[in-house]
């Protein structure tokens, strides 16, 4: 019988409907049940109903086809957002998963940033014309020369600038020029405030004052050689270059420029370090370590230009020199821990080769099965033998002097034949000497004395090593009269 409209789930006019070959056969509800937009409300059973009104699909997802991006620089990324959000809603794919949307997503983006980026590097290249033609090769350059060149890109620290210079390659080497070598009264220059000073294609006149053919180093300056750092440092020649400084390294400097933030530092290098207001010079305490609370909050305040002080190198990378006023930690033992970490020095050895990687469950299990196939032969011991082991001392708690001294005394009495008598007096003599209670009485006079040992043995109280002496034996008393009796002494 075919199902009436009204119990049909109606579909979404932004879904894709199911094949039909998916689609759940529905059964037909009796004619004289209530519906109330499309759904069985009065009367149907719950089997049909689970069939008909409450039907579970899967949701469709949308699809975001690879596409080439050309010609993006005046397309935002919230457009193309947008863009994809009305594909998915207005081209919808139920074969497709989340996951893969946005991967796509993902995608597109970076397709959008690179293209971004290679669109402002072409503009670039037309804003600054054509190369200069090859005129210098990089190994003829030297510190000191001036030369013409044209500003052909920027730089996260400054810009580009092209002299004509070219590589065995026949490459063109651009040169950099930093943002600290713009201007001539030796400021620096703000990085989103460099075009205000050079643009791209500005012809600009400039000093070599690096260059490593090698490496293809070429590093460039508008300032005079006067600006630049002098020769001697502390009267002396500078004594090493900037590929002579590691980290952890003590050296001296005089500050040379001071702002709110930063200073820099000569410390004797080709360059000019720096070192940041919070890692001004602290006091150490009554235990040795540094009080690290920020006392100054700018760096006039904690440099004054001038001034000759001790610092150490905390970061040498990229072309920047990072100094601080506090002896960091020892960098030897940072250095072993990496080197332990490359080399996995000082970590427990993992599974051999072949071994079984097993989980503790895994392992229960083996261990129960291992008992269950063990042979079960129970030792049931007499009760004197149980008696005898607990009377004997625990190997581990006992000392291994006494336990030697034992040995000794069995091995003594097993070849000369000791008779038990034998054996208690040695045992007597090796516990205490025979002087230290023999003058003393072994218990004190009292009640009890004599029903200590009435238990129809023949051991008596004298043959007791340890036992409490009478006090008034033991103690000294000083008798100027000659001795009578405690009967004469009493007055009643």
């Amino acid at each position: 019988m075919e199902v009436p409209a009204q119990w049909r789930a109606l579909p979404s006019p932004c879904h894709v409907q199911a094949p039909p070959a998916l689609r759940a056969p529905a059964k037909a509800a009796p004619r004289n049940h209530l519906s109330f937009l499309g759904v069985a409300v009065l009367g149907a059973s719950r089997l049909t109903r689970s069939k008909t009104s409450l039907q579970v699909r899967r949701r469709p997802l949308p699809v975001v086809k690879e596409k080439e991006v050309i010609a993006t620089k005046r397309l935002p990324l919230w457009q193309l957002s947008d863009e994809m959000y009305m594909q998915r809603q207005l081209a919808p794919d139920p074969m497709q998963s989340w996951t893969e949307v946005r991967r796509a997503q993902a995608r597109m983006k970076e397709q959008v940033m690179a293209q971004q980026y290679k669109d402002f590097r072409r503009i670039e290249r037309e804003i600054g014309g054509y190369r200069l033609p090859p005129t210098y090769h990089i190994s003829e350059l030297r510190a000191g020369m001036w030369l013409e060149g044209r500003v052909s890109q920027t730089h996260d620290r400054g810009v580009m600038v092209d002299v004509g210079a070219y590589t065995e390659q026949g490459e063109w080497t651009d040169g950099f020029l930093h943002m600290g070598q713009i201007k001539d009264d030796g400021g620096y220059v703000a990085q989103d405030k460099v075009m205000d000073f050079v643009h791209i294609g500005e012809r600009v006149r400039v000093r070599v004052v690096e260059c490593i053919p090698t490496t293809g180093i070429l590093r460039l300056s508008m300032r005079t050689e006067e600006e630049d750092l002098p020769e001697l440092f502390l009267g002396k020649p500078r004594p090493y270059s900037w590929h002579d400084i590691e980290k952890g390294m003590k050296v001296t400097g005089i500050i040379r420029r001071v702002w709110d933030k930063w200073a820099l530092v000569d410390i004797g290098a080709d360059r000019l370090a720096r070192i940041h207001a919070r890692e001004h010079p602290r006091e150490k305490n009554e235990y040795g370590f540094y009080n690290w609370d920020r006392i100054h909050k700018f760096a006039w305040t904690a440099f004054p230009r001038g001034a000759q002080m001790t610092f150490w190198v905390e970061k040498a990378k990229d072309g920047l020199v990072n100094l601080c006023a506090n002896k960091p930690p020892s960098t030897k033992l940072s250095d072993k821990v990496a080197a332990n970490r490359r080399t996995g020095a000082g970590i427990e050895p993992g599974l051999e080769r072949g071994g079984e990687r097993l989980t503790r469950q895994q392992l229960r299990d083996r261990e129960k099965s291992e008992a269950e196939k063990a042979d079960w032969t129970p030792y049931i011991a007499h009760v004197d033998e149980w008696l005898e082991e607990a009377s004997e001392p625990d190997g581990i708690t006992d000392s291994w002097v006494a336990r030697t001294e034992r040995e000794i005394f069995a091995e003594f009495n097993e070849e000369n034949g000791t008779s038990e008598e034998q054996a208690e007096e040695i045992e007597l003599a090796s516990s205490m000497p025979e002087e230290d209670f023999d003058d003393s009485d072994d218990f004190a006079e009292d009640e009890f004395a004599e029903d200590d040992f009435d238990d129809d043995s023949d051991f008596i109280a004298d043959d007791a090593p340890f036992s409490l002496a009478n006090p008034e034996d033991d103690a000294w008393e000083l008798k100027d009269s000659p001795d009578q009796e405690r009967s004469e002494g009493l007055l009643y």
